[in-house]
């Protein structure tokens, strides 16, 4: 089961799911989307059929830079019986072998130069990776903060495989985004595109620049080690 989105009708979702591959062997997958009622757990009861499609991871793994595109189909009965719901995006990658974690510690700087906010904004980064066919994923959400111009996330550490899967060559970028409730989360901007390699031969803190912001704004990476 993958994490839960709240109030979006075109939701990406970050944690990944592990499947074994085994060579010549036929194995059917099955993606059922749903959407929660209840805030607080999940029981399957509470839960809101959307739709849901089918295929051979296999098929996936040949695909043009590993990714597919699924339609969304009601198979329950009633008004919505066998009417595409919407589609969905899934991606595959080979895990490469490795138990090295990465441990970052980043804050944010004069997020607000950009002129756009009336009041201290409610922020969180997301930590994106290229894909084979040239498009970047996010693979890391971070906690949120409350009405910060210059907010300070909590530190975190988190698997290699996770973050550029044991290639320290593989394009990285980071987006800092604004909090908006109910409606949908706002780019406040993105840094410009980095390596694990490239972290790892500076010291810090280390500013970036966050485009297409001006001024002094900068998301600060004030630590970052291999372990």
């Amino acid at each position: 089961m993958t994490e839960r989105i709240k109030d979006s009708l075109n939701p990406t979702f970050i944690k990944g799911l592990e499947i074994d591959f085994h060579f010549g062997t036929f194995q059917q997958l099955k993606f059922i989307v749903h959407a929660i009622n209840c805030k607080d757990h999940v029981d399957f009861s509470e839960l809101n059929y959307l739709g849901e499609a089918e295929i051979n991871l296999g098929s996936i793994i040949d695909s043009l830079g590993g990714q597919v595109v699924l339609n969304l189909r009601h198979r329950e009965f009633g008004r919505f019986a066998g009417k595409t719901m919407g589609q969905i995006v899934i991606h595959v990658e080979e895990l490469a072998v490795s138990r090295n974690t990465l441990n970052f510690s980043i804050r944010g700087q004069n997020l607000t130069k950009k002129g756009i906010f009336k009041s201290p904004p409610t922020t969180f980064f997301l930590i994106q990776r290229a894909d084979k066919n040239g498009t970047f994923s996010p693979v890391y959400r971070s906690d949120m903060i409350e009405s910060k111009y210059d907010p300070e996330w909590k530190a975190f550490s988190i698997k290699e495989s996770v973050i550029c899967n044991g290639d320290f060559k593989r394009r990285l970028k980071i987006d800092i985004m604004k909090h908006k409730g109910l409606k949908c989360d706002k780019l406040i901007g993105s840094t410009a595109e980095f390596t694990i390699g490239e972290l790892s031969q500076h010291r810090y803190s280390r500013p970036m620049a966050i485009l297409p912001t001006t001024g002094e704004a900068a998301l600060i990476i004030q630590s970052f080690s291999i372990t």
